[in-house]
């Protein structure tokens, strides 16, 4: 009697890979939620004219998040797997990074940071609930 030994290991790899993968940009959505949810609303800095607008606008203030007088900011914010077992949230606006890095006296207004920070227990249970 001949038995065959088939291995299913690749085909569990890869399903693991992917669920893995899945549970990640969960994660990291969750995280890029936080952040366009601390972007939006009111702050309590100075007025000023919104650019090329006739309407106005209330800049941060230090300590606070950013004021969003475009959206541009708010809307930039993307979760994205870069690769297999990667997750991030980033934003392509130029000025984010050193809005997020200066400190506030130069103008700065870290906001990524804070933001993920609030969400860790968000992100942790999008990851326990795919994982488990």
């Amino acid at each position: 009697m001949n038995k065959t030994f088939v291995s299913n290991l690749p085909l569990a790899t890869a399903a693991i890979s992917a669920a893995c993968d899945k549970a990640l940009l969960a994660a990291a959505y969750a995280g890029r939620d936080q952040v366009v949810k601390n972007l939006t609303g009111s702050r309590s800095g100075k007025r000023y004219r919104v650019p090329g607008e006739q309407t106005y606008y209330t800049a941060s203030a230090p300590g606070e998040y950013p004021a969003v007088p475009t959206g541009d900011l708010r809307g930039s914010y993307r979760a994205l797997l870069v690769k297999p077992g990667e997750a991030q949230v980033g934003s392509d606006e130029d000025h984010a990074l050193p809005l997020e890095k200066k400190p506030p006296s130069q103008g700065g207004r870290e906001h990524l940071k804070p933001s993920l920070e609030q969400a860790k227990p968000r992100m942790l249970a999008e990851l326990a609930k795919r994982w488990f």
